[in-house]
């Protein structure tokens, strides 16, 4: 129990309580009140959003990292994929250039091609031949084909030189992507210092002869 002075005298207790009830109804002690909780609201929500905004961009530079990886490992699948099809391709060539004519047998025309460049080249030398692409007046389609024999096959392109001032060509069947690499190479270093090889597309750049097998082989000087 508190104890009292004498007489009616408020106690210590009663006093204090008066006197801090005129003092919060001061306006001063008020604004002086709510800036002081304002303040320490604005410290903690700055801490909150610093700490918050340490962890998003942790987590941005995560999924930028991320999506690295997988544009690498895209670009590497792709490249490989593209490999793949390249080599199952290995024992095809393209003849540009033979006239069409109605009920013209392409294989004959692969003997006849052949025989020109010194290759013998029988029926059991080759798996199928066809043109490629919708026929059209005005230009001329190639010819496909695919040998039983990459021996047989290696010998007619190693050949094809022979074809020189003919009007016909013997190119190897490329992929897509490789096709447009090969016009890429060809634009800017011209058509007599790129050529392919199993495939590979090889630039002569002064005496050096530089493999091409993506965009980034190509040399940019």
């Amino acid at each position: 129990m508190p104890l009292k002075n004498r007489g009616n005298e408020e106690t210590m207790e009663e006093v204090a309580r008066r006197v801090a009830m005129y003092v919060w109804q001061e306006d001063a002690m008020l604004q002086c009140l709510a800036l002081l909780i304002k303040d320490s609201i604005v410290v903690e929500l700055q801490s909150i959003i610093e700490s918050n905004k340490a962890v998003i961009i942790k987590l941005q530079e995560s999924l930028e990292e991320r999506d690295k990886r997988i544009g690498k490992l895209e670009s590497q699948l792709t490249k490989k994929t593209d490999e793949l099809e390249q080599y199952q391709w290995r024992q095809c060539l393209c003849i540009f250039g033979v006239k069409e004519e109605v009920g013209k047998d392409t294989d004959k025309i692969a003997i006849d091609v052949a025989e020109k460049i010194g290759v013998k080249l029988e029926l059991a030398d080759i798996d199928r031949s066809h043109r490629v692409g919708v026929r059209r007046e005005d230009k001329v389609r190639p010819v496909i084909i695919k040998f039983t024999s990459y021996r047989k096959r290696s010998e007619v392109f190693r050949n094809k030189r022979l074809l020189k001032q003919t009007g016909v060509t013997v190119r190897e069947d490329l992929t897509k992507i490789q096709h447009k690499l090969l016009m890429d190479c060809i634009t800017k270093y011209g058509v007599g210092n790129v050529w392919t090889t199993d495939g590979v597309i090889i630039v002569k750049i002064g005496e050096a002869k530089v493999r091409v097998t993506c965009e980034d082989d190509i040399p940019r000087h």
